[in-house]
């Protein structure tokens, strides 16, 4: 999953970026109290929708399923439920109106920022990809069970909340 033309985006067009994906893979729109069943286990989402812990005071106000076409795991290793690899995608939205995206996926599924400038960075004992664009932050790292990618978070506090629900 090539993620740079969707970070490209995003400034301008959350609803955009996402569609560039949503394009890609099979999907359908989930409500939030069906999203940990469907996707077959509790999502980090889900739980931090609970404590109202995400960064910015921000809510979900959209969630859909993707659904992998492959999936990478040994068999026996996948953590996405008995339905396959799949993506757990939210648009949050903070009480300014700006918003960050958050994906839930396997850790089988591969992700890349294309050409755009990585960062490999350690905060408390994680190591993060961080790209920063347009004045935006992705982050992107390994967590139990999958792997979360976060869109357009404004700085490294957002960043450190978002760890802290982990």
């Amino acid at each position: 999953m090539d993620l740079q033309p969707v970070l490209e985006l995003f400034d301008r067009s959350p609803e955009l970026a996402l569609q560039l994906l949503t394009n890609q893979f099979p999907s359908r729109g989930v409500a939030m109290d069906q999203l940990d069943t469907i996707f077959g286990r509790p999502t980090f989402v889900s739980a931090s929708t609970k404590t109202n812990s995400l960064p910015g005071e921000a809510k979900i106000v959209s969630s859909q399923l993707w659904n992998f076409p492959l999936c990478k795991c040994p068999d026996g290793a996948c953590t996405c439920g008995p339905s396959g690899c799949n993506c757990v995608a939210c648009i949050c939205e903070r009480p300014d109106g700006s918003m960050f995206l958050v994906l839930e996926h396997c850790k089988s599924q591969s992700i890349s920022f294309g050409g755009l400038p990585v960062r490999l960075v350690d905060r408390g004992h994680r190591l993060l990809q961080e790209v920063i664009l347009n004045g935006a932050h992705t982050v992107s790292w390994e967590r139990a069970g999958g792997r979360l990618t976060a869109i357009g978070l404004r700085n490294a506090a957002e960043i450190e909340t978002l760890l802290a629900i982990n």
